[in-house]
């Protein structure tokens, strides 16, 4: 089969140090859709090297396509989502994929579809996709309402850098058993939003953050400002032995519309806050969760070795979610609503892994600080499989 030759950087200043570097992410990145892979750096001129080091190069990239093969991944869990992933790559030989999504649990059922194409080279060094989808959520006992949203998604990233943008239709039905306070939450609009998202990492810190920052606004009938930022840190570390710290924080502003049901944040599930049911924390009338407006989540996790491939975790969880105005912003209503509430839990896990396909892991969650409205759940587990 003939190579395809794909010149994917062009007078890109890289420093020496980080030239191999770069070369190795760029290999991990494309190897799962080429068979024979092969990058040819060449230095562009004789140009000595900077004070810093740097020198512009360009990037070859040498391939012979693999052909179309379907990757299928699940994940199961407790009050947490049970999601099915296929993945059909190389489509046509340029490393496009299609993207199959299934999600469900206690709440909500979603499927999303989208296909994407890194490899468009309109702009070097940068990808673009785009996808349609239908998601669903549906009504169960604890939940007295149902939301269907139909969209179209675009997409384009450049190193860090990432860049989206989403247009939706949202419709939201409400059952007769209804809570009172989520009365007003039915009907349907249009969100037409542009998302800006910035990921980094500092090597020396063993940090790593993400920033994202979501517009309402473009036409439509949401219209906010929405930050969310996340920040995985490394304490310390000693063999298998590891400390890490986890960060999450976000908030609604409000551009002069009350926010929707869709748009708010909600609290609670294995991969959320450990030690409540799925949406288990947060403003809710009875049973019916209709989320906040600005959340923080903090996660100390003590991560040790057992025997052969089981591992065992320590860990302590504390945030808050409230759903307020914009009077967020007046220190002495911050406080209390913020830091009065606070939810705190701890716990302990294990974990181990079969044949680095599958992944089981079990928790035990104490509360040590709670609300009367909070739904609990002491026992979570999940089960991740690769195939």
């Amino acid at each position: 089969m003939k190579d395809n030759v794909d010149t994917i950087l062009q007078q890109k200043q890289v420093t020496v140090n980080d030239l191999d570097n770069y070369a190795q992410r760029l290999r991990e990145q494309y190897k799962p859709y080429f068979e024979n892979l092969t990058l040819k750096i060449k230095r562009e001129g004789t140009a000595e090297l900077t004070e810093r080091g740097s020198v512009p190069c360009s990037l070859e990239i040498h391939t012979v396509p693999r052909n179309s093969h379907p990757q299928f991944s699940v994940f199961l869990g407790t009050s947490s989502k049970a999601n099915a992933t296929m993945s059909v790559g190389n489509l046509l030989g340029r490393a496009e994929s299609l993207n199959i999504i299934a999600e469900t649990s206690s709440m909500e059922k979603k499927w999303t579809f989208s296909f994407n194409a890194p490899t468009v080279k309109f702009l070097k060094n940068t990808s673009f996709g785009t996808g349609i989808y239908k998601d669903t959520s549906i009504v169960t006992e604890k939940d007295h309402y149902s939301e269907v949203t139909k969209g179209i998604t675009a997409s384009l990233s450049k190193d860090s850098h990432s860049l989206n943008y989403d247009l939706k239709h949202i419709d939201v039905s409400l059952t007769k058993d209804i809570s009172e306070a989520t009365l007003n939450e039915g009907g349907s609009h249009i969100k037409s939003s542009l998302t800006y998202q910035f990921t980094s990492k500092i090597q020396f810190l063993s940090t790593k953050s993400k920033v994202i920052v979501e517009y309402a606004g473009l036409g439509g009938d949401a219209k906010y400002l929405k930050p969310i930022i996340n920040i995985k840190s490394l304490l310390f570390s000693l063999g298998k032995w590891k400390l890490k710290l986890f960060t999450k924080l976000g908030g609604i502003f409000s551009l002069g519309t009350r926010t929707f049901i869709s748009d708010r944040f909600f609290l609670g599930g294995l991969r959320s806050f450990r030690g409540f049911e799925e949406k288990g924390v947060g403003p809710r009338g009875k049973r019916d969760p209709y989320g906040g407006n600005l959340f923080y989540h903090f996660t100390l996790l003590l991560q040790y070795p057992l025997f052969s491939k089981f591992n065992g975790q320590l860990f302590l969880e504390m945030g808050d979610l409230i759903n307020n105005e914009i009077s967020w912003l007046r220190r002495p209503t911050l406080d209390k609503n913020l830091f009065d509430q606070m939810r705190i839990t701890s716990g302990v896990g294990i974990s181990f892994k079969i044949n680095n396909m599958m992944n089981f892991s079990l928790y035990y969650c104490l509360p040590i600080r709670t609300q009367p409205t909070d739904l609990l759940r002491s026992w979570e587990w999940g089960v991740t499989t690769d195939i």
